[in-house]
């Protein structure tokens, strides 16, 4: 190897432990501030409106991950390819245009979704965060920036929107303001983001270029790509939300603040896995052709499942203490959906890193197939835990939808069958 080679490897290493570094100080931000925040909006708001609160929320990133039709991986893998100015501009104007039509669609499917399926007594509010879909566009800002190893300044930028949002956040508890309040400070938090990101590109690719002059093969052709992404995707977003819909629908407000309470401490707890999976996944891809063998990705699997149950342990000592802390007396049926719903640290941990394998070996079509299954199970088996044992009962069926996905289903796939083995082996240490 010559020296130029070791001088580019080494830079590379470097640009790639900035960008973990940053990205895990605004997880660690996010984690000490947000915990500070959700447990004065809790004590606030009490169960009810933290109820309201997160399922409106719930319901607008679920609304954002389907209006961006997958092609957040697409249109990045493209801007990596883009040399000329010229194809450079093309393709802004074309990615904006698709992003711009598709967050319309998505608007207007909303109203259809709210006013025919959903019962629910703020359709207003959600109306009202749901206009945040027409900045999508500024997406592309986001891509393009990835595409260049910047990624470290996507995460100054949301770490100061978060901050500035949180303050907010504090400052309209302090004032005892309206439930309205919070949601329109929610929409700031974006448009910051946003803000940032055009600040960031000022002088690298000219997004007020914009025209309706758009090459209609090129978004043809990204559509094509994204779908499978999407469908994916849509599956996976369902998934992880349909429990919520489903308290909502068929409970009380209170119900739905006491889990959302629950899953909340555990979403700020479950990066710390996935993390270590990010990081390392272009060294899972480079092994790839031999992943049923790799020695590297064998550790990977079990230096993950060790350090989610080592996580897992910490957290179940733990839980009656944050519950109480981050919510008081009132979110005390939370402990018990909390002592369920933990399991699924563990579960996902595992999953974090097979997922990534999966993807490497090009199989992520057969995810679909699964992601469809796993969201029928949690359907029926929310719709008959939750009549016999209420919220706890959706949190029991959300943990055995997870099971069946993550430990058994793959059994019957041929083609994920031998990967699987190798996660469980790994796992159990067995040769």
């Amino acid at each position: 190897m010559t020296f130029l080679k070791l001088k580019n490897l080494s830079n590379y290493k470097t640009l790639i432990i900035k960008e973990v570094s940053f990205q895990v100080f605004e997880k660690i931000v996010r984690i000490c501030v947000g915990l500070v925040v959700v447990k004065s909006l809790s004590f606030y708001l009490g169960p009810a409106n933290y109820g309201v609160l997160n399922f409106i929320e719930s319901y607008y990133l679920m609304l954002y991950g389907l209006a961006m039709f997958g092609l957040d991986i697409v249109i990045t893998k493209k801007f990596v390819n883009l040399n000329k100015n010229n194809s450079l501009q093309d393709f802004v104007n074309a990615s904006l245009s698709l992003l711009f039509v598709l967050s319309l669609g998505f608007y207007f499917l909303n109203f259809l979704v709210l006013f025919n399926i959903i019962e629910f007594g703020y359709e207003n509010l959600i109306i009202l965060i749901s206009l945040l879909l027409f900045l999508n566009p500024f997406l592309v800002i986001e891509y393009f920036l990835t595409s260049k190893n910047q990624l470290r300044y996507i995460s100054i930028v949301k770490v100061i929107a978060y901050l500035i949002s949180s303050s907010l956040k504090l400052t309209a508890i302090y004032l005892k303001l309206e439930l309205e309040i919070f949601v329109f400070i929610m929409m700031l938090e974006n448009i910051l983001v946003y803000a940032g990101y055009l600040y960031l590109i000022r002088n690298q690719i000219n997004i007020y270029k914009f025209t309706f002059n758009v090459n209609i093969k090129l978004l043809i052709e990204l559509l094509r790509e994204g779908l499978p992404i999407f469908l994916y995707g849509m599956g996976a977003i369902i998934y992880s939300r349909i429990d919520i819909f489903m308290i909502q629908r068929y409970l009380t407000e209170i119900d739905l603040g006491n889990y959302t309470a629950s899953f909340k401490l555990i979403a700020f707890l479950m990066f710390l896995p996935g993390i270590l999976s990010t990081s390392f996944f272009p060294k899972i891809v480079s092994e790839a052709n031999y992943s049923l063998d790799s020695i590297y990705i064998k550790k990977m699997y079990r230096y993950t499942f060790v350090l989610s149950i080592m996580l897992f342990i910490v957290c179940f000592i733990l839980g009656p203490f944050m519950i109480d802390l981050l919510f008081g007396e009132k979110f005390k049926s939370s402990l018990i959906i909390y002592n369920i719903l933990i399991f699924i640290i563990v579960i996902s941990s595992i999953s974090a890193v097979y997922t990534k394998v999966i993807y490497s070996v090009n199989l992520q079509d057969r995810l679909l197939l699964r992601s469809i299954i796993g969201i029928m199970i949690n359907i029926i088996c929310n719709y008959f835990f939750i009549k016999a044992y209420g919220v706890v009962g959706s949190a029991i069926a959300t943990i055995l939808s997870l099971i069946f996905i993550e430990l058994i289903y793959d059994f019957f796939d041929p083609r994920l069958k031998p990967y699987h083995k190798v996660k469980l082996k790994s796992i159990l240490i067995i040769k």
